[in-house]
């Protein structure tokens, strides 16, 4: 695991992090509500695989192919 951020490049807090689902990258993800943790990406419910998918926010800005 890289220790840097993929989207700011800070040092990643290994309890409030995830993976990119695209580009594979660790970037910071508040796991907790009083997380004092910057968000640099989003998670959302894939219908497909009905569970949560998790997304920088640099692939966030890229266009992607619809998901089958």
């Amino acid at each position: 695991m890289d220790d840097r951020c993929c989207v700011c490049g800070e040092t990643l807090d290994p309890d409030n992090m995830s993976r990119c689902r695209f580009c594979r990258g660790f970037f910071h993800m508040a796991w907790s509500t009083d997380a004092s943790v910057k968000e640099c990406g989003h998670y959302w419910l894939n219908e497909v695989s009905c569970g949560l998918a998790f997304i920088c926010s640099l692939c966030e800005q890229r266009p992607r192919p619809p998901e089958h």
